[in-house]
C-alpha cells in the first residue's frame, strides 16, 4: 500500500487533510470523499489527492493491511505538520 494525503478543496481548506493508505490514487480519492464527504469538498471532483514519500514516520500510521484512513496522524512535536514536504522545521 501506499500513503497518499487527501485535501477536500485546497483553496477552502488549505490546513486540512487526511492521511490515507491505498493501493492506488483512485482508491484513495474515493476512500478520503466517502469517509468524510461534509468537510466542504462539494463535488468528488473538487477533491485533491496526493502521493506522500513513504517515510517510516508515515508508514508507521498503517493499521491495516486493507485500505484505510487516519483522520489524526501523528504530527512534528517542532510545527504540527504531519506531511513530510509539509513540516517546516525539519524535524519529519
Amino acid at each position: 500500500m501506499k500513503a497518499y494525503a487527501w485535501t477536500p478543496a485546497p483553496d477552502r481548506y488549505a490546513d486540512y487533510s487526511t492521511l490515507i493508505f491505498a493501493n492506488n490514487r483512485q482508491e484513495a480519492k474515493v476512500l478520503g470523499f466517502n469517509t468524510d464527504p461534509n468537510r466542504g469538498c462539494g463535488d468528488f471532483i473538487d477533491c485533491r489527492i496526493r502521493l506522500l514519500q513513504e517515510t517510516p514516520d508515515i508508514m508507521n500510521q498503517a493499521f491495516s493491511e486493507e485500505p484505510h484512513c487516519v483522520d489524526n496522524p501523528l504530527a512534528c512535536q517542532g510545527c504540527g505538520q504531519w506531511q513530510p514536504n509539509g513540516c517546516t522545521c525539519g524535524t519529519i
